[in-house]
């Protein structure tokens, strides 16, 4: 009796350890009933020669984490694993807990991953507010997170729709989206995150890495609560060394962006003898697309155009600084005549054909006004 008393117990035992097995499969890393301040929600895909960063990033963070009010969780790719790896950090007892599971998948590129992700932090990681930072590089324009191992790219136009997702789902408490990621601050890939979050915040260039905002940036919400998303945006100007020029943008004057190109590639058309003027400046370029400064864009097109259609392009110029634009933070002098946000202007009727799936064409006359801008470009070569 004594020895059928104890296999049950070990049976017992041995389907409770299952049971926790499988749970940490699935992606549970410890039950958490807390409710945050605030919750940032980082995706590293460092997959990539970025990988060994990582570990110094993780601990920046970890530096920052010193009171309940905040938490982070970061779903990360490394070079040196085939899993990714999905890691918590919160404050407990009076010190850091981090805990990490390994997943399934090593895809980082895969937007359903991104999506599972997003699922497992809505589920398990309840706050009043959210910030959501993507990692990584940038390639062409609709481009991000680099999987090295795979070869392969997030889509940001699939992945802007998973954010604006998540973000309706917890009641619309994203109050920063930031693409922390080399050129992404165009005028197109910032429209794929529409609705995504109160602010997005991108550069139009370069960024540099591993980047040194991140413990100051958690220290600062524990000790203010009342911090909104253009706060943490601007926190993250002030304390990071490495980069030139970060953007933030304001969601509702991005909903108006259609609208307003719309008029302003109306006007162009009907400039006479239209060229780009000699303001044009390159900001980005990726293989063999290249962004342009959006106001030297419209600048350099003002000389070629009748007094009524240039007051048209300086009423679109003063809503892109004055309004869309909330803030620009510039850490070196020769990029102080960057606008903050980019424009990607094809050299071939390809480049054009392979975006017009993406909202911005969806929703504006730019293929029109792209096509007409390659004959241009073409006919000025001539002359």
């Amino acid at each position: 009796m004594y020895k059928f008393i104890k296999h049950i117990i070990l049976l017992i035992i041995m389907m409770n350890l299952l049971s926790i097995n499988q749970t940490q499969a699935m992606g549970k890393i410890t039950e958490n009933s807390e409710m945050y301040e605030w919750v940032f929600i980082y995706y590293m895909s460092y997959d990539n020669n970025l990988s060994p960063l990582g570990e110094t990033i993780l601990k920046d963070i970890g530096d920052g984490i010193i009171s309940m009010k905040s938490a982070v969780v970061v779903q990360a790719d490394f070079r040196d694993t085939d899993k990714m790896k999905r890691i918590s950090m919160r404050y407990n007892n009076g010190v850091l807990k981090r805990e990490e599971i390994t997943l399934e998948s090593g895809d980082s590129s895969d937007e359903n991953e991104y999506k599972k992700y997003l699922i497992w932090v809505q589920e398990n990681w309840k706050s009043n507010n959210y910030a959501i930072v993507f990692l990584n590089h940038g390639g062409t324009l609709n481009n991000m997170c680099f999987d090295e191992k795979l070869g392969k790219w997030l889509n940001a136009f699939k992945t802007g729709k998973i954010c604006r997702d998540f973000n309706q789902n917890i009641g619309n408490k994203v109050r920063l989206l930031f693409l922390q990621q080399c050129g992404r601050g165009s005028l197109e890939n910032i429209y794929n995150f529409l609705d995504s979050a109160d602010y997005i915040m991108a550069s139009p260039v370069k960024v540099g890495a591993p980047n040194t905002y991140y413990s100051q940036l958690l220290k600062s919400t524990a000790k203010n609560t009342e911090l909104t998303g253009a706060d943490i945006a601007q926190i993250i100007m002030d304390e990071d060394q490495h980069y030139t020029i970060y953007t933030l943008v304001k969601n509702n004057e991005l909903k108006k962006l259609p609208e307003n190109l719309t008029t302003l590639f109306n006007s162009i058309k009907r400039c006479n003898h239209l060229k780009f003027g000699k303001s044009l400046m390159k900001v980005f370029q990726f293989d063999d697309e290249i962004n342009y400064d959006v106001k030297s864009f419209i600048e350099g097109i003002k000389e070629s155009c009748t007094q009524e259609i240039t007051n048209t392009l300086n009423q679109f110029i003063d809503w892109y600084e004055k309004k869309l634009i909330v803030k620009k933070g510039i850490k070196s002098k020769n990029r102080s005549q960057y606008s903050g946000l980019s424009i990607h202007i094809p050299s071939k009727v390809t480049q054009v054909n392979r975006y017009n799936y993406l909202p911005i064409y969806q929703e504006t006359n730019i293929e029109d006004i792209m096509n007409l801008l390659i004959t241009v470009q073409s006919e000025n070569n001539k002359e």
